[in-house]
């Protein structure tokens, strides 16, 4: 799924979910330095709220969006210039927002959805929470 390509005009991302037992490939081409794009969790008005396993892609049905907060465990949940490839395995319903307007239409983001077996394959370093919040300042 193509979240940020040449047509981007929002600095948020569609939404994608997480299903239990999988994990999402987030890949990142392009960010600069002090641009980054910030997991966000997402809550949907409780009527239209996608259950686990209730989409077979990585897109839920539309709905409305009643709150969006940044993923701050072990700091916040980010792509940047410096960290530029991660996997989201938590599930859940998200979308990434870019930090710098100047950003739209140059990067480029996708999700690649994972099955278990594969996310397993995955360095455990490369998983959000795993590497503590990365720094580019070391």
């Amino acid at each position: 799924m193509i979240l940020f390509d040449a047509r981007s005009v929002s600095l948020a991302s569609p939404i994608f979910f997480v299903r239990p037992g999988t994990g999402v490939m987030l890949s990142a081409f392009g960010l600069m330095e002090s641009q980054q794009a910030v997991i966000e969790k997402v809550r949907y008005e409780d009527s239209i709220m996608p259950q686990g396993g209730a989409c077979e892609d990585l897109e839920p049905p539309m709905a409305v969006v009643m709150q969006a907060e940044d993923v701050t465990q072990g700091g916040v949940w980010q792509l940047n210039a410096c960290q530029n490839l991660a996997v989201l395995t938590v599930p859940g319903s998200y979308r990434l927002n870019l930090n710098d307007e100047a950003a739209l239409g140059l990067v480029y983001i996708e999700a690649i959805g994972l099955d278990g077996q594969a996310a397993a394959l995955i360095p455990p370093s490369l998983f959000f929470g795993a590497c503590g919040g990365c720094d580019c300042g070391g």
